[in-house]
């Protein structure tokens, strides 16, 4: 089974738009194992500067427990390479959890590159017959603390 997020954002104030887009390989060999790529940060200027733009490579395993399998857990290393400054590169890695397939919590811990912050991130979200509405609280560089949410469709 495949999934192919889109999202977009607006930085308040600011004017900037910005979105980013990715996909997901799911090992048919190995039960919750995958691999996925997003290209981040995509659009204009935020006063006068380029955006952070940048493609993220990852892994993750899933494992379900609980007595239906309703319950998930899964662990994940992205790395993510800056389009604008190489030495930039950063190695997070995180952990979610599912609860029944309709809500999940996250959180993650950013290895930044050279010139940049290690920080921890958190977020959650939900999901109704494959529709999911998520959200995540991340530090992002220029652009600061950042409220970030997404839909996406699963099929």
């Amino acid at each position: 089974m495949g999934r192919i997020g889109f999202g977009v954002a607006c930085v308040i104030g600011d004017g900037a738009f910005l979105g980013g887009q990715g996909g997901q390989w799911r090992s048919p060999g190995i039960p919750g194992l995958s691999a996925g790529m997003v290209l981040r940060n995509l659009g204009g200027d935020l006063n006068a500067a380029p955006l952070p733009s940048e493609a993220v490579e990852g892994l993750g395993y899933t494992r379900a427990f609980g007595g239906n399998g309703s319950q998930k857990a899964t662990v994940y290393l992205d790395c993510a390479e800056p389009w604008v400054d190489a030495s930039a590169s950063s190695v997070t890695v995180g952990v979610e959890y599912i609860l029944e397939n309709v809500g999940a919590l996250r959180t993650a811990y950013d290895f930044a590159g050279e010139g940049s912050v290690s920080e921890a991130s958190f977020g959650g979200g939900l999901c109704w017959k494959g529709l999911g509405l998520d959200y995540a609280c991340v530090v992002e560089g220029v652009l600061g603390l950042s409220n970030e949410w997404s839909l996406s469709a699963r099929f």
